[in-house]
């Protein structure tokens, strides 16, 4: 039995469907199904065709299209063309140019006549020159040659520090010899210090020698080159500066026990040595200083503060008789000061009565009422008195006086 078609079945089903008698809205719905079967078969006919159309040109797109001088080797197809009665000749000849490129040839002879022409396919035009075979090896070298990319550069990891040795605070800068915005830098200087700049600054704080290492890396390259660099940084020790201070008033004496070579820097004034005096005529605090240099040239700073009280040696009596005999008949300042320039002394009686002030160089107060130039009572007295040296330095006294009859 043959098969039947779709559309054949479609009919047989359809007419074994009918009732008899047949009605005319029936034929109607018939033929409506048979029309949209029909245009459904053609839609999917279009979809095909239009789905391996896309295909062809997908894969004919995808297809590289090669020329015919590659990276490595220059291809030439030479044709050699000679007409004759009947006589033919074809022979292929490989040549290896100068530069291990690949030379294929053809030539076709016959016995009046040989040409050669030398025809050299490019993707979009053809260059022809006429040749001899004798020179082929030598026009090879004025061939254009493709030559294949370079394989990836390696990166450099050579670097040079701007000084090697110091004294701590040691501070050391770092140069790589490549610079790229492409490449990553991963400084170690040894010390458990890392960097990630091009170009950076570090400072050892401690004596010793160090390692330092750099990696660098381009980004999109997985080589890594390191470059390290033994003992690339040494620091040298530094030493400790330690000093005594003895004070007599205006004399101080500073001494260390330190072996290195010492620097004293005090009242304006250096001088060398293990010992140090100084000698101050103002009172005020004072700051000195001791340098200790080692062999290397390391130094280290010490200073300390001294308070300077330079005393004016001033004595006052705590009684006085004033009746003539010119003994202890005058209350005055005592001293051997020479210094001493300018005073400035008060009496004041128990009610807060100033009996006597005086100023000058030479002061004194013989027992007599100030204003009135009459004899004070016998009795105690408080005394105030100030002092100036030619140096600056001042003191102040504060005491009592008894008039003794």
């Amino acid at each position: 039995m043959n098969k039947l078609t779709p559309n054949e079945k479609l009919l047989q089903e359809k007419l074994n469907a009918f009732e008899y008698p047949y009605q005319d809205n029936a034929w109607m719905q018939f033929d409506k199904a048979l029309q949209k079967h029909r245009l459904f078969k053609t839609l999917r006919w279009v979809a095909g065709v239009t789905l391996f159309t896309a295909a062809v040109i997908t894969i004919w797109v995808a297809i590289p299209e090669k020329s015919p001088i590659t990276e490595n080797s220059n291809k030439i197809t030479e044709h050699s063309v000679a007409t004759s009665n009947n006589v033919t000749e074809v022979q292929e000849i490989q040549n290896e140019t100068p530069d291990n490129s690949s030379v294929s040839q053809t030539m076709v002879s016959n016995n009046s006549t040989q040409t050669s022409t030398s025809e050299t396919v490019n993707k979009n035009t053809i260059i022809k020159n006429q040749v001899s075979l004798k020179d082929t090896t030598k026009t090879c070298n004025n061939l254009t040659t493709i030559t294949p990319s370079n394989k990836a550069k390696s990166p450099c990891p050579d670097f040079t520090i701007s000084q090697t040795s110091g004294c701590p605070p040691f501070e050391a800068k770092f140069f790589p010899v490549e610079k790229c915005d492409s490449m990553i830098y991963s400084w170690d200087f040894g010390d458990g210090k890392i960097s990630t700049e091009r170009s950076p600054e570090h400072t050892y704080t401690r004596q010793g020698k160090y390692q330092v290492k750099l990696m660098v890396k381009y980004f999109k390259n997985e080589e890594i080159k390191v470059k390290i660099i033994e003992q690339a940084i040494t620091v040298f020790s530094k030493p400790k500066a330690n000093f005594d201070i003895e004070i007599d008033n205006q004399h101080v004496l500073l001494s260390s026990e330190n072996t290195e070579k010492l620097i004293w820097q005090a009242n304006d004034t250096t001088s060398y040595g293990l010992s140090a005096e100084r000698t101050y005529k103002k009172n005020g605090q004072y700051s000195v200083s001791l340098v200790a240099q080692n062999s290397f040239g390391c130094m280290d700073t010490l200073t300390k503060k001294i308070n300077i009280k330079i005393p004016l040696l001033v004595q006052l009596p705590n009684a006085i008789r004033p009746d003539g005999d010119g003994v202890n008949d005058i209350f005055e300042p005592i001293t051997d000061n020479q210094n001493i320039t300018n005073y400035h002394m008060e009496i004041i009686n128990s009610r807060g009565q100033v009996m006597y002030s005086g100023t000058g160089k030479k002061v004194g107060w013989n027992g007599s009422c100030q204003s009135n130039n009459q004899p004070c009572e016998p009795g105690m007295y408080l005394y105030k008195l100030k002092a100036w040296d030619n140096n600056g330095n001042y003191e102040s006294y504060q005491g009592s006086v008894s008039i003794i009859k």
